[in-house]
């Protein structure tokens, strides 16, 4: 049995078209090796470390590492379903959450890449002077993201604003926390014209915060490679522009992934809609002025995602 679509879910899928429904029924079929997995992996804590000019000069926000459940999960699911998976990208190798992209042939110049590089390192330290500051009230969480859920995704792009299929697997202490209280309540959340998702809420619960060191220092070590004399080849190197991410996926083979979306259990819907907690107050509005930073400096270079789709890859599944 394939992992690529091993969830079992609260996401209840509406089929699209003719094209889509083999690998819908495919996934639902196949839904329940995975999902016991995440289940029964404790609900873990992000904590944003600093944005990040990441290569093909995609902008992403950095966390300090992965949390030692997911490190766990990851090891349990290439464990049991290794000899059916492609070996994990690179890229979720660390955790990040991609905020935007250039546009369409857009490039750098040393200059502007020097003043996005400087930006991100003093937005670094706003954002460990206001964890500090806070510290002694406790409060020191308000720009951390408590993950409720993973969801297993059928893509339709590689922003997630829009998507096939969606099934949200709640983690451990959000099951807890869901059997003793009342049934969760649902919302129909709109990802396209031609697409919807059930996304359920989730009961806030307790989170583990604890980082894997082994992780912290691979975050570490991608950091320090916007250092090196030739990153400026790296940040112009063609792709991953926003054609990439916001374009349907064109492919005859239906692309499928496990990721956890900041804004628990709305997906491409916003949390006003009902569909889920929205991003900490805190955080949202630091990105927020991180984007509009950007903008000033680079007028017209970036193009942003909604909050909504952001989210963090734990791995491709297919």
């Amino acid at each position: 049995m394939s992992a690529a679509a091993g969830a079992s879910g609260t996401g209840t899928n509406t089929k699209t078209s003719s094209d889509n429904s083999n690998s819908n029924d495919n996934h639902e079929q196949q839904q329940q090796p995975i999902g016991s997995l995440i289940s029964s992996t404790p609900a873990p804590q992000l904590i944003p470390l600093q944005p990040f000019v990441a290569w093909c000069g995609v902008l992403t926000l950095v966390y300090s590492g992965w949390p030692t459940s997911i490190v766990s999960l990851k090891k349990s699911i290439q464990s049991r379903f290794g000899g059916t998976l492609q070996p994990e990208n690179s890229g979720s190798m660390f955790p990040k959450s991609t905020l935007g992209c250039l546009r369409d042939g857009v490039t750098l110049s040393q200059q502007q890449l020097n003043g996005l590089l400087e930006l991100c390192s003093a937005t670094k330290q706003r954002w460990a002077q206001h964890q500090h500051q806070h510290q002694q009230q406790q409060q020191q969480q308000q720009m951390n993201v408590s993950l409720q859920c993973a969801s297993v995704i059928l893509l339709s792009n590689r922003s997630l604003s829009q998507y096939i299929h969606r099934s949200d697997i709640p983690f451990l202490t959000a099951s807890a926390a869901a059997a003793s209280a009342a049934a969760p309540s649902t919302t129909i959340a709109a990802a396209s014209d031609d697409t919807k998702s059930t996304a359920t809420k989730f009961t806030p619960s307790p989170v583990v915060v604890e980082i894997d060191s082994g992780s912290s220092q691979r975050v570490t070590a991608v950091l320090s490679e916007s250092g090196h004399a030739n990153y400026l080849d790296c940040v112009n190197k063609p792709g991953n522009r926003a054609t990439h991410y916001t374009a349907p996926i064109t492919n005859q083979k239906t692309e499928s992934t496990l990721v956890s979306f900041l804004s628990s259990g709305s997906g491409s819907a916003s949390a006003a809609s009902g569909g889920g907690a929205g991003l900490p107050e805190r955080l949202s509005q630091a990105l927020s002025e991180f984007r509009s930073s950007v903008d000033k400096l680079l007028p017209g270079c970036y193009v942003w995602f909604p909050d909504s789709s952001l989210h963090v890859t734990i791995r491709s599944l297919a």
